[in-house]
């Protein structure tokens, strides 16, 4: 590794180089001009007003929503230049069409779009009339008066079905204009077409400046429309009449220079402004229009007519167009014309047209939210994606939006009380609009190094050069005829005269060319004589257009200026109007003014009667006042001896509780104290208790008989179970199904059920049940009771068939058994009277005495708790129950289970 030398001096720092910014392009933002259809003979209310030169103003009408919603203020909506109703084609077209015109001749693409509501003027704005063209028939005269004089020969240019075109020779052309040969019309076709060629149409003779006369030019026009979001060739043959084909749809694509278009679309090469109006009108046959109640003829279509120019340098001699595709330069000029947005409720739509309604809507939508993301994003500086893709329309003008180019937009406005509310839509669309801003389109120059002058030195040459150099003049002195100079008879003489004759001939010939060489000198003085006078008038011709021109831009601030007057005169109109109402409503409040002060005054007078009449009522009240109070003094004392009363009883019931559980504490300590004694005795003389017991068992005691008062009590307390009754003896006879699971106990019990026939199974299936030997079903269920006794429970039912050959368990009855262990009452009955027992006096009982009673008591009791449960039968039952007898004092319910 190298080391670095002491003495040797260090390198600078390297400076850091920033690389420079691209240069960001101007932009423009899009221009929105607006104009206003003039009110029809049936149109009586309108709600805009134009306020020159830019403010159209809108007032809600009493039918609109914003007018029942409480939004009773005008509105002023801002547009680039606004016309009225009376304002001309011409003017529109010079105004906002001229300048795309221009640019398209310089090499600049250009859109423009015509939007608005139904039967808002869109499509006579952009088409027109017989005598009023619109903008595209406009724009097709002055773009052919521009380029007539360098146009390039028919097919030279020729489509390469990419967006982008090809230049062939000459030649070729005319063997393709030989070969195309225009296309034969059947007899059934031309009644069908109306002629159009007669039609009487006013063109415009104007041009565009900046023509470059060292270029050949060619415009193809191509005509589609968007229908139900699908894309339509209007210029697609459609074969004959007769067997008409179905249109075909056609896709967008993107060519090598991001421009979209539309894939195997018809482009047409023009060659005059006639020829293009009638392409434009067998397209506009095509094009989808049906009859709403709004508009006679509604366009249901977004329709674009595209414009292409096509420019390619000549070669040096000037004479052809240059051989190379890549000096080609393309400029297009789109016009579209929007189907106006609707809605459903005022067409009153059905079937497709409701559908119609909604791509359209659908589609506008798309494009006014475009607009607003391009202008969130120029303004926030945001990078959101625009939703081009959601609709054909968008994407088809993406490149416009995205890239450079012109766009301007013209919204039709109908001035109908109806249309108010969709109008209000338009306006906030166009004013999103005028907030977006495009790149500014930059002059696309081809300097290619050839002299300037090309095509003029040539038109030079072949006028006046080349007729003289190649072929001389020859001249015609008359018919020779020699057989009238040879005679048989005398050939000298014959000889003589034919050279005498043809001396004279030789003479003649230079005097006649002298001739002919000074009319033709004469000549060409009277043509260049003629050729200025041709331009002399030419240039009055142009002073002419100017001074129309200027005329006409006069006329039309002359028309500005009456509008303004005229506006300023309703203006003062409408105010002398509301200077009469104020008077009239002045007068009106002092009317009112006086008929309130009348109806004071005699307020005031009922008012004083009033209070008269007050203050008697008010004495009166006084003197019921005082008899009240009397009465509550009166009152009040009576409550308070009440008080002193209950007090009293309430001392008294309190004394007389403490008294009883006083009481009550001294019973329970006697009673504790008895059970000591008892216990005490029971430790002691247990052995001798049992002998005794042995002895009363020995001598055979026989169980206490109930009397007839408590079996009649008995009976009539639980009655039998009748149901189960009758279920047995008919069981007796039928087949039963026994669904016994495992896990049942086997308790050997007394009571079993017992059946004649029966099968046993512990897990049933369907087979089982279908069986015709079967008709009775019995469940057999065991549980536990919160004792922990053995409960039994059997659940019957029938077996029922259905007609599909099925069965089903229709339960009927519950059977239960239960089995309940014994408890023996523990009643003792005190044979000595304990009332007067305390606890000095229990030593001095006599033990033995109260053993022997306690030992009785428990004989007693004993045999009477043996015999509490018992097997009972009846007279009249065939089945036994378990009965349990109560032995207290007051006879209850026995209760019986079974």
């Amino acid at each position: 590794m190298a080391s670095k030398h002491p003495g040797q001096p260090s390198k600078p720092p390297r400076k850091h180089q920033s690389t420079p910014k691209p240069k960001q392009k101007e932009k423009d933002p899009v221009q929105v001009y607006c104009r206003l259809r003039p009110l029809k003979q049936d149109e009586n209310e309108s709600c805009a007003e134009v306020k020159p030169p830019s403010i159209l103003q809108l007032t809600p009408p009493e039918c609109s929503i914003a007018y029942k919603s409480g939004n009773f203020n005008p509105t002023q909506h801002h547009f680039k230049f606004v016309f009225d109703g009376k304002t001309s084609q011409k003017c529109v077209f010079d105004d906002i069409a001229y300048p795309l015109v221009s640019n398209l001749v310089l090499g600049r693409n250009g859109l423009l779009f015509a939007y608005g509501v139904t039967n808002s003027g869109k499509t006579y704005t952009m088409t027109g009339e017989q005598d009023q063209p619109g903008i595209l028939p406009r724009v097709m005269d002055v773009l052919f008066n521009t380029i007539t004089e360098v146009q390039a020969p028919k097919h030279v240019f020729q489509p390469d079905a990419t967006n982008g075109y090809k230049i062939i020779p000459e030649e070729e052309a005319k063997l393709i204009s030989v070969q195309r040969k225009p296309r034969k019309i059947s007899p059934r076709a031309k009644l069908e077409t109306p002629d159009y060629g007669d039609l009487l149409r006013v063109s415009d003779g104007r041009k565009v400046d900046g023509i470059d006369e060292d270029s050949s030019y060619a415009i193809f026009i191509s005509y589609v429309e968007i229908y139900n979001n699908f894309i339509y060739d209007l210029l697609e043959e459609n074969g004959d009449s007769l067997h008409p084909k179905p249109p075909q749809s056609r896709n967008i694509r993107e060519d090598t220079s991001h421009n979209m278009y539309v894939s195997g679309c018809i482009e047409v090469e023009v060659k005059s402004a006639e020829e293009a109006f009638e392409v434009l009108l067998q397209g506009q046959r095509k094009r989808r229009v049906a009859h709403t109640q709004l508009n006679h003829d509604s366009s249901r279509s977004h329709a674009v007519f595209n414009i292409r120019l096509v420019q390619a340098p000549l070669d040096p001699s000037g004479a052809q167009v240059l051989q190379d595709d890549s000096q080609i330069t393309v400029s297009q000029l789109s016009l579209v014309d929007l189907a106006g947005s609707e809605r459903t409720h005022r067409t009153c739509n059905e079937g497709n047209r409701v559908m119609e309604a909604g791509r359209i809507n659908q589609s506008l939508m798309t494009l006014r939210k475009c607009m607003e993301t391009l202008r969130e994003n120029q303004r926030n500086g945001t990078n959101k994606i625009v939703p081009y893709r959601d609709s054909k329309l968008t994407v088809l003008f993406k490149n416009y939006f995205d890239g450079e180019g012109m766009v301007r937009m013209i919204v039709c406005v109908s001035p109908r009380a109806e249309d108010y509310d969709e109008s209000i839509h338009v306006m906030n669309f166009a004013e999103v609009t005028q907030e977006v801003k495009i790149d500014r389109p930059a002059p696309k120059k081809s300097d290619i190094g050839l002299a300037p002058g090309r095509r003029r030195a040539n038109m030079i040459y072949r006028t006046v050069v080349a007729p003289r150099t190649p072929h001389p003049y020859e001249l015609a002195l008359g018919v020779l005829c020699i057989q009238e100079y040879l005679s048989e008879d005398n050939p000298e003489a014959s000889c003589r005269e034919l050279r005498e004759f043809l001396e004279k001939r030789l003479k003649t010939r230079p005097q006649l060319i002298a001739d002919q060489a000074k009319k033709t000198s004469l000549f060409r003085e009277a043509l260049i004589s003629t050729e200025k006078e041709l331009n002399e008038l030419r240039s009055k011709c142009q002073e002419i257009h100017s001074l129309k021109s200027s005329k006409e831009k006069a006329q039309q601030e002359l028309t500005r200026l009456k509008g303004v007057i005229t506006a300023q005169n309703k203006e003062i109109a409408q105010l002398n109007g509301s200077i009469q109402s104020f008077k009239m409503e002045l007068e009106e409040k002092e009317k009112e003014k006086i008929r309130l002060n009348n109806q004071l005054t005699k307020a005031i007078q009922k008012n004083d009667h009033l209070l008269r009449e007050s203050s008697n009522y008010k004495a009166q009240l006084e003197v019921k006042a005082h008899d009240i109070n009397t009465q509550v003094t009166r009152s009040a004392k009576m409550t308070r001896e009440l008080e002193g009363q209950v007090q009293r009883e309430r001392a008294k019931f309190e004394r007389l509780a403490k008294a009883k559980e006083q009481t009550e504490m001294e019973c329970q300590a006697k009673e504790e104290k008895i059970a000591q004694v008892r216990d005490f005795l029971h430790a002691c003389n247990s052995p001798l208790r049992e002998a005794r017991l042995d002895a009363a068992r020995s001598r055979g005691n026989t169980p206490l008989k109930t009397s007839n008062k408590e079996n009649k009590t008995e009976e009539g307390t639980a009655p039998l179970y009748t149901k189960g009754k009758a279920q047995r003896k008919r069981s007796l006879s039928e087949n039963w199904l026994e669904h016994k699971p495992t896990d049942c106990v086997e308790n050997n019990d007394i009571l079993q059920p017992r059946f004649k026939k029966k099968k046993t199974v512990t897990n049933p299936k369907p087979k089982h049940f279908k069986s015709q030997n079967v008709d009775k079903y019995v469940l057999k269920h065991q549980e536990q009771d919160p004792s922990g006794d053995v409960k039994t429970e059997l659940y019957k039912g029938d077996i029922l068939f259905t007609r599909t050959g099925g069965a089903s368990v229709k339960f009927t009855d519950i059977e239960k058994l239960d089995h309940v262990s014994p408890k023996p009452s523990r009643r003792i009955t005190r044979s000595l009277s304990m009332k007067n027992m305390s606890s000095s006096s229990i030593s001095t009982v006599d033990t033995d005495s109260l053993h022997d009673a306690l030992m009785e008591e428990e004989e007693r009791t004993d045999v009477e708790g043996r015999c509490a449960i018992c097997i009972e039968g009846k007279p009249g039952g065939t089945a036994p129950a378990l009965s349990h007898i109560s032995l207290t004092r007051s006879p209850q319910p026995s209760s019986s289970r079974h």
